[in-house]
Order: structure tokens, then C-alpha cells, then sequence
């Protein structure tokens, strides 16, 4: 743009100044840049413009309508099978396995058995909390019982523990119960906890994965004891 300036310049100073008078004279530059501006304006390139533009996003570019809360509608479905105390967690249970990217339903599972969904549980082992998580899992400054603290330092667990397993559902189960150590192991040679642990959580998996309406292998878990535990949550959480 400088140079056409100048050209103008030129012209402007070869003007007859007898011919123009000074008033006019003087607005003759203003109305050549006005006129350059707008030429300059005029025929930028669209390629140009373009760079300083917001893109335009067509509906192809988008993801389909509808497909975040079909799969949301879908997930929250396959939580409805716990008991009322787990299902309460359901928002929260879908954004840490999302966060962690482990499936919500494995989640879910290691809640039930663990706590119930009852914030405030401690074990005679010393585990707190949500995903009952031992205390060396903490920072000094943390609150083992903070519902949000207690999901992520037990679901990062969780999480190690489904890596390792290359996604075996039954081995990252062992692994969360006794330990990542275990997932090479023998299944004969687990503790009889684990091996419990493990046959709840994989009988409670395999029906929901079979989309079944009702767990019987749950119903069988709140039989054997499972139902104080959820009790205290339901009081803990004040559901009626």
C-alpha cells in the first residue's frame, strides 16, 4: 500500500496549482487514500481475509445431533442395575470414568462392593472412604474422605490396575483388591478375599453385560452382608 501512496503523491504535486484552489488542494490526498483504502479493501484476497475470519463449521464437521446424549442415556441405563445408594453417584460416576477413561460400569462395581456409595466408610484395615482407599495413597494435606479426592486417587489405581491387565476385567478386579502384583498370578493361588472380591464384581459385569434387567449375583452380595453397608450409606447420604 505504501507504494501506490507515493504514486498518488506524485500526481498530486504535478497538479496546476493555479488551476486548483488551496482548500481543494488540500483535500485532494485525503480523498485519494479514501478512495485507496477502499480499492485495497475491495480486492484483498479471500485467502487472506480468510486467515483472520472465524471458521465456519457446517453440520459434516460436527459430531451427529443426539450422539453424546444417546451414549450418556445409554451408560446411565447400565448403572440403573446397582442399588439406589451407588446410583445417586451416577453423574459423578460417569465423568471420573470418562476423566480416567475406564468404563463406568467397572466403576460402579468396585463402588458397590467397596462402600455402597457411603462417603464416610472406614474398614478395619484402615481403607477409607468412597473406593475404600488405604491411607499411603494420600497426601499429607488431603482429605481421604472428600468424595472427589478419595475417586481420583482410588480410580488412578483402578486405572493402573485395568493397564496392566490389558483390560481383563477380572484381573484388574484382582489387582484393585490385592494388589497390581497379583494380576500376573495364578487365579488359584489369590487370597480367598481377592478370589470373593473377583466373584462378585465379574458376576455383577457379566450381567450387565448380558443386559440383564436385575443382578442376582448383587441381590446375592447384599444377602451375604452387603445390605449394612448399604444402609449405613443410605443413612450417610439421606436417601428415604
Amino acid at each position: 500500500m505504501g507504494a501506490l501512496s507515493h504514486i498518488y503523491e506524485r500526481r498530486v504535486r504535478t497538479l496546476n496549482p493555479t488551476l486548483v484552489p488551496h482548500w481543494a488542494a488540500a483535500l485532494i490526498p485525503l480523498v485519494l487514500s479514501s478512495v485507496l483504502i477502499t480499492l485495497t479493501m475491495r480486492f484483498i484476497p479471500q485467502a487472506q481475509a480468510g486467515v483472520l475470519a472465524f471458521p465456519q463449521y457446517s453440520a459434516s464437521d460436527t459430531e451427529p445431533a443426539g450422539s453424546l446424549a444417546n451414549d450418556t442415556h445409554e451408560r446411565t441405563v447400565e448403572l440403573s442395575i446397582f442399588t439406589a445408594e451407588v446410583r445417586s453417584w451416577s453423574e459423578e460416576i460417569l465423568r471420573w470414568s470418562q476423566d480416567h477413561d475406564v468404563p463406568p460400569t467397572l466403576v460402579a462395581i468396585v463402588m458397590q462392593i467397596e462402600s455402597c456409595g457411603a462417603p464416610n466408610v472406614r474398614s478395619s484395615a484402615g481403607a477409607m472412604g468412597l473406593f475404600q482407599v488405604m491411607p499411603f495413597h494420600f497426601l499429607a494435606n488431603e482429605d481421604p474422605f472428600e468424595p472427589e479426592t478419595n475417586a481420583a486417587r482410588g480410580i488412578t489405581y483402578l486405572t493402573r490396575s485395568y493397564e496392566l491387565s490389558d483390560g481383563s476385567i477380572e484381573k484388574t478386579l484382582a489387582g484393585y483388591n490385592g494388589g497390581h502384583s497379583v494380576i500376573d498370578w495364578d487365579p488359584a493361588n489369590w487370597a480367598g478375599e481377592t478370589k470373593r472380591y473377583v466373584a462378585w464384581g465379574m458376576g455383577i459385569w457379566d450381567e450387565i453385560q448380558a443386559h440383564k434387567p436385575r443382578s442376582e449375583t448383587l441381590e446375592k452380595w447384599l444377602s451375604a452382608g452387603g445390605s449394612s453397608l448399604c444402609l449405613q450409606a443410605r443413612n450417610s447420604l439421606a436417601i428415604p
